[in-house]
């Protein structure tokens, strides 16, 4: 019988398992648009603060709204609402986007793929990361 401070040597480590590529590329792309990176297009609708460009075929960011869902990731963190803080990304993004955001889907984008600290950076030290 094994303790709570007790360790079982007599177990053999199992290797971790193989991550299949579509998940790579599924975490590679989360990565990118957490640093305000271009992305691979997709059928789907273009993440908030993309647009396509159809030259390359790439999402690529408006670096403009990235920087403003940074300010509202810090505005949430200091306890301002979802509702405010949309009301505020929505006025200051209007010139840059033509979309509107909602406070449900603000609250999706910060708890599912929220702006890094590092979008503050040049893109082309973020490209470097």
């Amino acid at each position: 019988m094994i303790g709570i401070n007790q360790v079982n040597r007599g177990e053999k480590r199992s290797k971790l398992p193989e991550v299949p590529f579509s998940t790579l590329a599924k975490l590679e792309r989360y990565r990118s648009i957490c640093l305000g990176l271009p992305v691979p297009s997709s059928p789907l609708k273009p993440p908030y603060g993309y647009v396509e460009d159809p030259e390359t075929g790439m999402l690529e960011p408006i670096e403009e709204v990235i920087q403003l869902l940074l300010k509202a990731k810090h505005y949430i963190r200091r306890g301002y609402p979802y509702t405010k803080v949309t009301e505020w990304l929505n006025i200051n993004a209007e010139q840059y986007i033509d979309e509107t955001i909602k406070p449900g889907t603000l609250r999706w984008i910060m708890n599912n793929r929220p702006p890094f600290e590092e979008c503050a950076l040049p893109r082309d030290e973020r490209e470097q990361l």
